[in-house]
């Protein structure tokens, strides 16, 4: 179902249910959470104590990025793309350019 705005036939928005994006983004913040894990367990597993990180602003602390940040981006990212198409806008944290979009993982609509 499309509607147009304010009389104007030519900008027109795809509808969606609030219910099902609401679910989906649910469950692409498991499946983020589900990637920092592994990362964590792997370390424990191999008795590392730290991730290794880069700053992205020279001489702040707060703004390390690891590898486990990065992955965890694109499976987010991906997936809800892969699910609602280009057209969905999303903001992340970390750069788009280091994120490897492939392999994204199929998202609950119905949560």
């Amino acid at each position: 179902m499309t509607i147009g705005i304010a009389g104007v036939s030519s900008i027109l928005f795809n509808m969606v249910s609030i219910s099902q994006l609401l679910s989906s983004c649910m469950d692409a913040n498991r499946i983020g959470c589900e990637v920092i894990r592994d990362y964590r367990a792997s370390k424990t597993a191999k008795q590392e104590q730290t991730l290794a990180g880069t700053l992205k602003e020279e001489g702040d602390a707060r703004s390390v990025v690891t590898q486990a940040d990065v992955d965890a981006q694109a499976k987010v990212v991906g997936s809800l793309k892969a699910l609602w198409g280009d057209k969905l806008h999303i903001i992340g944290e970390e750069d788009d350019d280091a994120c490897n979009y492939a392999n994204p993982l199929p998202l609950r609509t119905d949560l």
